[in-house]
C-alpha cells in the first residue's frame, strides 16, 4: 500500500513544505512516487521541498503492486517512477499504468542515461525522462510543470473529440480527420462500423478511404478533394458510393473542412461520413414513379388533345349538311305549293316540312353545340395539364372581395348575404386560384334555395400540423345528394338541370392538385354544402403580398367554370 510521504525524522523538509505553505499559497499536487530506495525516494522529496508555486500530497509505494492499486484507487495528479523497482521493471508498471483506466502522466525516473530506455519509456507512454543526480528544484519543476500542461492538453483534446464523436454517434454519422503532413487519416468506430468493420480492421491510410470508392466516381471525389484544399471552395462535400465489408456499394455523403494556416495552406481536413442508402433508394423509386405519371399524364393529354380536334372535323360536316338540309326543306317547302297535290298529300307534305324536318335540324344543331361545348372542355383540361404555374404569395382578402364585387348582380338577383371573413395568404397562381374559387362561389349562387334567403360565408385558418392553409366556402344552399357527392368532381359530371358541362369542379380539382393542395365537400341534402380547399402556406419570412394590378385582372365572370 501507498504510505505518507513525509518520513518523521526529516525535520527539515517538513518545516520547508509547512513555510511554503504559508507564505506563497502554493497549487497543490496530489504526487504518487514509486520508488524501492529509501534514500532515493527522500533525495527526490527534499528536491521537491525545494520547488516553489507546488504544495505536494506525497504518497510512496515501494513495489509495483501496491503502485498499481495506488494508481487505481487514488486520482494522482503526476506519478514519479523509478526504472527498478526491486526485481520488476519501471517499464512494464508503465505499460500497465497507460494501459489501464487511471488517466495520470508518468514522469520516468532512472539512475543511468539510456537513450535506448528513454526511447522505450516514451513510447511505453512516458511524459518525461530524468536521471537521478542530474536534476534538480528547478529541472523538476519545470518538467512537472509541462507534464501537467501536455497531459491537460491532451485531456482537453481527447474530451472534445469524445463529445463530437458523441454527438455525431446520435446521429449516425462516422467521423473521419485528415493530417495532411503526416497523411494519415483517423477514422471513428462509426464510420469503420458504417461500412461492416470493426475497430481493428481499419487502419489510418487514405487507402482505407479512397480505395473502397466506386471506380466510376473517384477521379471526381480526388478532384473535389484536391480543389478544396487549394481553396477553391469554402467547404468540401461529395456523393459517392462505397464498398463495405461484404463487397456491396453504399452510397454516402462526406462533409468536411479545411484547417488552414496563415497562409492559406491546408495541414488538417476533417469531416463526417452520412449513409445516404435509403435516401437515394427512395429518389430513385420517386423518380421513376414521376417519370411514369408523367408520361402517362403526357400520354393523356396528348390522347385528348388530339381527340378534340379529330372529333371537331365531322362537327363542321354535320353544322354544313344541317344547312343543306335546312335549305332543301325550303325548296320542298316551295314545291309542294303545287295545285296538282291531293290535299291529303299536301297536308303530310306540310307537317314533313314545317315539324318533322324542322325538329330533326335542331337537335342536329343542339347535339353539334354539346359536343362542340364538351370538347372545348377537354382541350382546356389539356391546356392546364400544360400550364406552368408562377407561384407567389396571395392575398386572398383582396381576391376574394374582387371576385364577390365582379359577382354582385348575381349576388342580387338570388337575395343573397355574402360574407367574406379575414383570411390567411397562400401560396399559389393567382390566377389560377382565382378560377377555382369564382366557380365555387358561382355554383354556390347558382344552387341556393329560393324558398329561404341565401348565405354564403368564405373562411380560412392556417393549419398547426402543416404547412398549409385551409379554406372554406359554406352555403346554405339545397345541397347535394349522397349518391351525387363522390362524382361532382368527375369530369362532364352535373348536379341537377342547371346546364353547364360538368368541367366546372374537375377542372378546379386539378388546378389544386397542381399546386399541391386539395379539396372536399361535405354536404347535407337540403341544409347546405361546405367546399373545403387547402393549399401550401407562404413560406416563414414572406410576409409581402403580390398582388396583380388591375390591369392584369380578368374578370371571375369571364372566367367561370360551369359545373
Amino acid at each position: 500500500m501507498a504510505e505518507s510521504a513525509t518520513p518523521g525524522d526529516d525535520q527539515e523538509i517538513v518545516l520547508a513544505m509547512n513555510l511554503k505553505t504559508q507564505q506563497d499559497n502554493p497549487e497543490s499536487l496530489k504526487i504518487l512516487i514509486v520508488e524501492d530506495c529509501q534514500h532515493d525516494y527522500r533525495f527526490t522529496v527534499k528536491i521537491m521541498a525545494d520547488i516553489p508555486h507546488y504544495q505536494f500530497d506525497i504518497d510512496w509505494s515501494r513495489c509495483a503492486d501496491d503502485a498499481i492499486t495506488a494508481v487505481e484507487s487514488t486520482n494522482y495528479d503526476v506519478c514519479l517512477l523509478d526504472y527498478r523497482i526491486g526485481a520488476d521493471n519501471g517499464l512494464e508498471v508503465l505499460s500497465r499504468i497507460a494501459g489501464g483506466n487511471a488517466d495520470i502522466p508518468v514522469i520516468f525516473i532512472t539512475g543511468m542515461s539510456n537513450h535506448d530506455i528513454d526511447l522505450r519509456a516514451m513510447n511505453a507512454g512516458a511524459a518525461d525522462f530524468l536521471v537521478k543526480g542530474k536534476f534538480d528544484a528547478d529541472l523538476l519543476e519545470r518538467s512537472i510543470r509541462y507534464t501537467l500542461r501536455h497531459c491537460r492538453a491532451i485531456r482537453e483534446v481527447r474530451e472534445s473529440r469524445e463529445r463530437y464523436e458523441l454527438a455525431f454517434a446520435g446521429a449516425r454519422d462516422g467521423l473521419w480527420d485528415w493530417d495532411l503532413k503526416t497523411g494519415r487519416i483517423h477514422y471513428s468506430g462509426r464510420w469503420k462500423a458504417m461500412l461492416g468493420y470493426n475497430e481493428t480492421e481499419i487502419g489510418d491510410e487514405p487507402g482505407e478511404w479512397f480505395d473502397r470508392i466506386h471506380p466510376a466516381e473517384i477521379h471526381r471525389v480526388q478532384a473535389e478533394v484536391e480543389a478544396h484544399c487549394k481553396g477553391a471552395s469554402p467547404t468540401l462535400e461529395f456523393e459517392c458510393r462505397m464498398r463495405n465489408k461484404s463487397g456491396c456499394f453504399r452510397w454516402m455523403a462526406n462533409r468536411g473542412v479545411a484547417i488552414r494556416d496563415a497562409e492559406g495552406t491546408a495541414y488538417r481536413l476533417a469531416g463526417s461520413l452520412t449513409d445516404i442508402s435509403n435516401q437515394k433508394h427512395v429518389e430513385t423509386v420517386l423518380g421513376d414513379f414521376n417519370r411514369r405519371m408523367s408520361e402517362k399524364n403526357r400520354e393523356l393529354e396528348s390522347v385528348i388533345h388530339t381527340t378534340s380536334h379529330d372529333l371537331r372535323n365531322p362537327l363542321v360536316n354535320i353544322q354544313g349538311f344541317s344547312k343543306e338540309l335546312t335549305y332543301a326543306c325550303r325548296r320542298i317547302f316551295e314545291l309542294h305549293q303545287d295545285e296538282t297535290l291531293t290535299d291529303d298529300t299536301q297536308k303530310e307534305l306540310n307537317t314533313i316540312v314545317t315539324t318533322d324536318i324542322p325538329e330533326a335540324v335542331n337537335f342536329i344543331n343542339s347535339s353539334v353545340k354539346r359536343m362542340d361545348a364538351l370538347l372545348n372542355g377537354l382541350l382546356e383540361l389539356s391546356r392546364i395539364g400544360r400550364a406552368t404555374i408562377k407561384v407567389e404569395t396571395v392575398d386572398m382578402n383582396r381576391m376574394l372581395a374582387r371576385i364577390k364585387r365582379s359577382m354582385e348582380t348575381q349576388i342580387q338577383s338570388c337575395n343573397a348575404d355574402v360574407k367574406l371573413q379575414s383570411l390567411p395568404p397562400c401560396s399559389a397562381d393567382a390566377a389560377l386560384i382565382e378560377r377555382v374559387f369564382a366557380n365555387i362561389l358561382d355554383n354556390a349562387l347558382r344552387f341556393l334555395d329560393l324558398d329561404r334567403p341565401g348565405f354564403i360565408t368564405v373562411a380560412g385558418a392556417a393549419r398547426d400540423d402543416s404547412n398549409q392553409v385551409t379554406y372554406s366556402i359554406i352555403d346554405n344552399g339545397i345541397g347535394i345528394a349522397a349518391h351525387q357527392r363522390d362524382r361532382i368532381f368527375e369530369i362532364f359530371h352535373r348536379a341537377g338541370d342547371e346546364g353547364g358541362e360538368g368541367l366546372g369542379l374537375s377542372i378546379s380539382r386539378k388546378l389544386i392538385n397542381m399546386h399541391g393542395g386539395s379539396i372536399r365537400v361535405e354536404s347535407s341534402e337540403g341544409e347546405g354544402s361546405t367546399f373545403f380547399i387547402s393549399l401550401p402556406a407562404p413560406a416563414p419570412g414572406e410576409d409581402d403580398v403580390t398582388t396583380r394590378s388591375n390591369t392584369d385582372f380578368v374578370p371571375a365572370e369571364m372566367a367561370l367554370m360551369s359545373q
